[in-house]
C-alpha cells in the first residue's frame, strides 16, 4: 500500500467519523474529529469558525438535530490536507430545504402554518401571529 492509498483510507475513515458525529446528539463527540484549535471553513467567502468550542456552537445552529435527514457527499482532491483539519474541503451535509408559509384567520385568531420540508420530511407547526388582526 502506497502513501496515497494510506491517505485516502485515512480521509475515508475521517469522513465516516464526521457523519457519525453529525448524527450523534450534542457536541462532545466533536473532539474525536477536531483539535482544540481547529478551523472550520463553510465556504471560500465565509469567515472560518475557529476553535472546538466555536465549532460546537456552529454545529448545533447548523442542524435540526442528530436525527435530521441529510445526504453526505465527499470529494477528495490530489493534494489532500491532514484529514483532521480538512472538514470543509472533504465533506458537507447536503440538505434540501423548502419553506412554505400559509397565513389565514380562524375564529379571529391569526395563525401561520409553517411547512418546513427537508429531504421529504414535512413537519407542520402553527404559530400565533398578532392577536385581533386579520392576516
Amino acid at each position: 500500500m502506497d502513501a496515497a492509498e494510506t491517505d485516502r483510507d485515512r480521509v475515508a475513515d475521517w469522513l465516516e467519523a464526521y457523519e457519525r458525529v453529525w448524527r450523534t446528539p450534542g457536541t462532545e463527540a466533536l473532539a474525536e474529529i477536531f483539535t482544540e484549535d481547529a478551523r472550520y471553513s463553510q465556504g471560500p467567502y465565509e469567515e472560518p469558525v475557529l476553535g472546538l468550542a466555536a465549532i460546537g456552537r456552529m454545529w448545533e445552529r447548523a442542524r435540526e438535530g442528530a436525527d435530521e435527514p441529510f445526504t453526505m457527499r465527499a470529494r477528495s482532491s490530489r493534494s489532500m490536507a491532514t484529514p483532521r483539519s480538512s472538514a470543509s474541503r472533504s465533506a458537507m451535509p447536503s440538505r434540501t430545504r423548502t419553506n412554505t408559509v400559509t397565513c389565514g384567520s380562524c375564529d379571529s385568531e391569526p395563525t401561520a402554518n409553517v411547512g418546513n420540508t427537508r429531504n421529504g420530511r414535512s413537519p407542520q407547526r402553527t404559530r400565533r401571529l398578532c392577536p385581533n388582526k386579520t392576516v
